[in-house]
Parts: structure tokens; C-alpha cells; sequence
């Protein structure tokens, strides 16, 4: 299902040098979540992920929510009630220790130590350092404990009477939505907003410490531009921005040089003229796109991301997964006591 994201990711991650690749030395455990917090009723968003003098005042309240927490109360009512099928044990199992590594106490630091002073295990140090937050593991916490929530579903009915388990779907989808809506009205109504009034007034989002962000990024100079010459015998004209595509007339009057395109140097993009062909593309000083500009040169230049065929196929075999995974829920036959 998620083929559509993780193959670009892991294509960007083989063909790129990104800045994540030199950061072993960074320690994550000081940004761990205290337990108060990843038992936290409702989620909030906050305005800081480290504990200053505030402590957790201005901390986001990242938790996995109310319901899918209380899931796990009633696996295990379910479990004294006679459901005790061991397999079931790895959801919620798996589940807390993902909550369990998100907290302040799982020891990461101890844990990258030990890989960092031996050279075989030195990814794993960089692997450690680039999750950046242990809360990242709540994610696939959240993902097990939604199974578990769907897992309980079904074995409600056969242990208690289908009302009851009508009214465990109806209860805790409410306080699911009360959850989520409590966090969308404070990203939207409490929290603060930026006001941008033309393009001159971008600047950048947050990119933390821009872990995927190309080895030599400058976020100094990533400041609203356009193409900036290589030489005074290059002349730019025609120049025209759209997202994340560049069109423009290029001259060169005299020796190799180039054209630094306010465009991050990700692998995948490709630069093209009508009358010669493709050009050569290389990274700037800072991050950026550098098209290199061969002598004599005089056309047009267009600066754009290619995408792999491969990235489409991704795209289909999670298209087709869904559409199977659908299919496949509407035309079974229910087992014995179950409902669909």
C-alpha cells in the first residue's frame, strides 16, 4: 500500500548524498516523550520540542490519543473473557514497546554509544540519530493499536452481545473524533499563523536540522532569488519559475561557466534545450542546481524533475493493491459469527 512513498524515499536515500548521511554524532534521547505526556487525553500541537526552564509548558503533546490507549484495556477484558489466542499477543505487545522507545527513559543514548565505537554498526548509530524524535515511533504504534481497535471489534460480538459491540464502535469513534478535532483546532484557531503578502516575502519552512537536505546545504541563502550567472558573459533573459520547474534564454559570449537555479540539487532533475540537447547538471555551492553552460552557448534552457518509471509502477501497485484489498472485503463470505 505505501509502495507509492517508499520506493522514491528509498531511491532518493541510494542515489543522494544527504546531510543525514554525516549526523552519528547527535543523541536523541534528551528529546524523549516524560510519561505524562504520552498518556495525554487529547493531542495538542505546542511550539517547542525541548524542556527549557518552562519544562513541558510549550511541549507539543504528542500522544497516540484516548481511544486507541483504552484499546488496550479492552483486549484485555476480552482476553479474561475467553479470547486468548497468543497471536493476537504481538499486536498490542509490539504496540507498547513503540510507545515504550518514545519515551525519555528508553536508553538511546546508551544504545548509539555502543554502535558508535564499533565500525560495523556505525549506521545504526546514523540510523539512531536520524530519527530525530523518539515520538516518530508512536506512529507505528498508532498504526498497531488501530489494529488492536479493529481486532477488538471483532471479537466483541462473539464474547458480549452485538449491542455491545455496536456501542464500543460508536463510543470510541466519538472520542476518536474528539481527539483529532481537539488538535485541529489548535493547529488552526490557537496556534500562531505566518501573514505572506508576495513571493519576496518567502523564505523557508522549518527543516529542523535538515537531515534530507543535500551534504552542503547553505539554509543561510535559501532566500527568494532567480538564476544567478556564472560569469558577466552570461546573460539570463526569459526567465520564468513555476514550482518547481525553470524556463529561460541562456547566452554564453565566453568560456565554460554555468547557471545556479534556485532549485534544491535532488536527484532526478534534468536540464534540456530545444537546440542542444540535454545539459550537464551538478550542485552548487550552497544546495543548489548548477547548470552547467558549455561556450558559444545560445538557447533556451528548461530545469525540471523527471520522474522514474519506476516511481510510476509504485504508484500502480498501490493502486492495485487498494482496489484488491477492496474487492476482497466486499465479495468474502463471513465466517461462522462473524459480521462484515
Amino acid at each position: 500500500l505505501n509502495a507509492w512513498f517508499i520506493v522514491p524515499f528509498l531511491d532518493f536515500v541510494r542515489r543522494g548524498d544527504f546531510i543525514m548521511e554525516h549526523t552519528s554524532e547527535r543523541t536523541i534521547q534528551s528529546v524523549g516523550l516524560p510519561f505524562s505526556q504520552l498518556m495525554g487525553l487529547f493531542i495538542r500541537r505546542g511550539s517547542d520540542a525541548t524542556r527549557d526552564h518552562f519544562g513541558v509548558l510549550n511541549n507539543g503533546q504528542p500522544s497516540v490519543g484516548f481511544p486507541l490507549v483504552a484499546g488496550l484495556l479492552v483486549f484485555a477484558v476480552l482476553w479474561i473473557k475467553g479470547k486468548k489466542v497468543m497471536a493476537k499477543w504481538a499486536v498490542p505487545v509490539l504496540a507498547i514497546l513503540g510507545m515504550y522507545m518514545s519515551l525519555l527513559v528508553f536508553p538511546w543514548d546508551a544504545i548509539q554509544s555502543f554502535c558508535a565505537a564499533r565500525p560495523y554498526l556505525h549506521s545504526v548509530a546514523a540510523f539512531i540519530a536520524n530519527i530525530q524524535f523518539p515520538m516518530r515511533l508512536l506512529m507505528p504504534a498508532t498504526i498497531l493499536l488501530t489494529v488492536l481497535f479493529c481486532m477488538n471489534a471483532g471479537d466483541m460480538g462473539s464474547c458480549f452481545k452485538e449491542k455491545a459491540r455496536r456501542g464500543y464502535l460508536v463510543v470510541f469513534t466519538v472520542l476518536g473524533l474528539i481527539c483529532g478535532l481537539f488538535l485541529t483546532e489548535d493547529i488552526l484557531q490557537s496556534s500562531p499563523y505566518f501573514r505572506i503578502y508576495n513571493e519576496e516575502g518567502m523564505n523557508y519552512g522549518y527543516v529542523s536540522g535538515g537531515e534530507y537536505l543535500p551534504t552542503g546545504s547553505d539554509l543561510g541563502r535559501f532566500v527568494f532569488g532567480t538564476a544567478m550567472p556564472g560569469s558577466s558573459d552570461v546573460t539570463i533573459a526569459a526567465y520564468e519559475k513555476d514550482d518547481l520547474e525553470v524556463q529561460m534564454q541562456v547566452e554564453n559570449k565566453g568560456s565554460d561557466s554555468f547557471v545556479d537555479v534556485p532549485i534544491l540539487c535532488y536527484p532526478g532533475y534534468e536540464a534540456v534545450s530545444s537546440h542542444h540537447g540535454t545539459l550537464a547538471l551538478t550542485q552548487g555551492d550552497y544546495g543548489q542546481i548548477r547548470v552547467e553552460i558549455p561556450a558559444g552557448f545560445s538557447g533556451d534552457v528548461k530545469v525540471g524533475f523527471h520522474t522514474p518509471w519506476y516511481w510510476i509502477m509504485a504508484d500502480l501497485v498501490t493502486l492495485i493493491t487498494m482496489v484488491l484489498l477492496a474487492g476482497y472485503h466486499f465479495r468474502r463470505k463471513p465466517l461462522s459469527g462473524e459480521t462484515v
